[in-house]
């Protein structure tokens, strides 16, 4: 895998992430662009954590680094079509293509993985504070059913960062911004 990074002005960035060849960039805005030549794409034609790109909209650089490494190495996100779409101070943003596989038995995606990218995003709007921690509950309302084959977008953001524990709030709408659901959850904030 590759990862390259782009910094303001005339700056070049690069990360390697695997032994691939180094190809420096540079531009006039932040965004990470990871690929995985391996991986390719599935059969829908979506690349989930493998192959995206995230835009940076304020977050300190070596932070957005770090979270966007770490997300990559996480295979759930693989598994569930999950796409980091931007991260700012206390806010993130991601999508996820409804595949087949996550039909429940009426023919809908399962609320599970709904539950899983509310998670998502507002665990990363934690770490874009710098934050790092375990969730301790999440509650969420469903509030429209989902098809096979839709695109979810959803949008975490932190509500309140105390010394031990954080809230935060995310919204799930699909691809016509209809809202889907909506969550709250409680964070233990860790060192881990």
């Amino acid at each position: 895998m590759k990862s390259r990074l782009m910094g303001e002005g005339n700056l070049q960035r690069s990360i390697i992430l695997s032994k691939q060849e180094y190809v420096p960039l540079s531009a006039n805005s932040f965004t990470v662009i990871i690929m995985d030549f391996l991986g390719g794409l599935n059969k829908d034609g979506q690349c989930g954590m493998n192959g995206f790109e995230t835009e940076n909209r304020g977050v300190e650089d070596n932070l957005f680094r770090e979270i966007v490494t770490a997300m990559q190495n996480i295979p759930v996100y693989d598994t569930t079509n999950i796409t980091v779409k931007y991260l700012e101070p206390g806010i993130a943003g991601a999508e996820m293509v409804v595949a087949k596989e996550f039909e429940n038995s009426r023919g809908l995606l399962h609320g599970g993985f709904i539950a899983a990218l509310a998670d998502t995003v507002m665990g990363l709007s934690m770490l874009t504070l710098g934050s790092k921690g375990v969730t301790l509950d999440l509650n969420i309302n469903y509030l429209a059913p989902v098809q096979i084959g839709t695109k979810l977008l959803a949008e975490g953001h932190v509500l309140h960062a105390g010394k031990n524990t954080l809230v935060a709030e995310a919204s799930v709408y699909d691809s016509d911004k209809v809202l889907v659901a909506k969550s709250r959850g409680t964070f233990f904030k860790s060192e881990r």
